[in-house]
C-alpha cells in the first residue's frame, strides 16, 4: 500500500469559524464571486475595523497551506487601512467557503517524479483603482505542488502581453530559487523545465529577446557556467489554454483548483522526504 504525508490546517481553520460565530449555516463553493471587483469607496466604513484586520490576519497565515484562497486573502488584505461594510462581506464569504473545505488537507505521495513545471498567468490591468496586474504562478514537483504565488505587479503593464511577461518572469526567479535547491539535494535535470503560459506574444518573445531590447528573459543554457543565474536544466515556455491554479491564483474564478502549498520550513521539509523517498543520499547532509 502506497503510504501518504499528510499536512492540514483543519484544527486552524475550525479555530477561526469558532472565532467568527457565523450564524448562519451557508456555505458556498467559491471564496469570491466571480469577476469580482473591489475599491476603497465601496459601501460604509466599519466603524471598528479592528475585527477585519483579525480576521484578515488569520486568513493569510491560513494560505500558507491553502492557495485556494490565496487571491481572494489578496484582494480583501489590500484594505485593511479603512475597511468598509462591502469588503467584510467578502471575508465572510472565504469563511462561509472555509467551513465546506474544512478538512482540505495537503497530501504527499511516497512515489512521483523528481521534475519541475510551472504554471504562469496574470490578469491584466484587474485593478480598478490602480490597473496594476495581478501575477499568479505555481509550480510543481511531480505531480506535488510545492510553490505557488498571487501578488499585485508594482507597476502598471501597457498590455496583457506585458502583463504576462512580467508574470513569467517571476515564475523563472523561482524556478530558478527552486532548481538549485534541488541540485543541493542532489537532484539532477536532464532536461528544462517546461514554463506554460497562455499568451503566444509573451511566450515568443521569451524565446527570442532580440526581436525587443526592453525585455531581458533569454533562453537559459541546459549547463550553466556561473551558479545563481541559471536553474539547472533550463527552462522552456509553451503554451496552455485550459483553467489551471495559475489561473486561479491570478483571478477571481468559479473552477476554483483544490491545491495547497506548505511555507518555506515546511517545503523544506517536504523536499527531503521527496528527494529521500527516492532513494538520493544527501539529503541527511542538509
Amino acid at each position: 500500500m502506497e503510504s501518504l504525508h499528510l499536512l492540514s490546517e483543519s484544527k486552524y481553520v475550525t479555530d477561526i469559524l469558532e472565532r467568527a460565530r457565523l450564524t448562519d449555516n451557508k456555505t458556498v463553493d467559491a471564496p469570491i464571486e466571480v469577476n469580482a471587483k473591489y475599491s476603497s469607496s465601496d459601501g460604509f466604513p466599519l466603524s471598528d475595523p479592528t475585527l477585519y484586520r483579525t480576521f484578515v490576519g488569520s486568513l493569510v497565515y491560513l494560505t500558507i497551506t491553502r492557495p485556494d484562497i490565496a487571491y481572494d486573502v489578496h484582494v480583501v488584505s489590500q484594505f485593511v487601512a479603512s475597511p468598509t461594510t462591502v469588503h467584510w462581506a467578502a471575508v465572510l464569504r472565504i469563511l462561509q467557503y472555509l467551513r465546506c473545505t474544512v478538512f482540505q488537507s495537503l497530501f504527499l505521495p511516497s512515489t512521483f517524479s523528481l521534475e519541475l513545471r510551472a504554471y504562469s498567468d496574470a490578469d491584466h490591468g484587474s485593478d480598478p483603482t490602480d490597473r496594476k496586474s495581478v501575477t499568479g504562478f505555481c509550480i510543481f514537483l511531480g505531480d506535488y505542488l510545492i510553490s505557488w504565488k498571487s501578488k499585485k505587479q508594482s507597476i502598471v503593464s501597457q498590455s496583457s502581453t506585458e502583463a504576462e511577461y512580467r508574470a513569467m518572469a517571476s515564475t523563472t526567479k523561482e524556478i530558478v530559487w527552486l532548481g538549485w535547491l534541488l541540485a543541493d539535494m542532489g537532484v539532477s535535470f536532464s532536461h528544462p523545465t517546461p514554463m506554460y503560459c497562455d499568451n503566444q506574444s509573451s511566450i515568443q518573445i521569451a524565446h527570442n529577446s532580440v526581436q525587443d531590447g526592453i525585455h531581458q528573459i533569454k533562453n537559459h543554457d541546459r549547463k550553466p557556467q556561473k551558479r545563481g543565474n541559471h536553474p539547472p536544466g533550463g527552462i522552456t515556455g509553451e503554451c496552455w489554454t485550459s483553467t489551471t491554479c495559475a489561473t486561479s491564483l491570478a483571478r477571481a474564478n468559479n473552477k476554483r483548483a483544490r491545491i495547497s502549498n506548505p511555507d518555506n520550513g515546511q517545503l523544506m521539509e517536504m523536499i527531503k522526504i521527496m528527494v529521500a523517498q527516492a532513494g538520493l543520499q544527501n539529503v541527511a547532509e542538509l
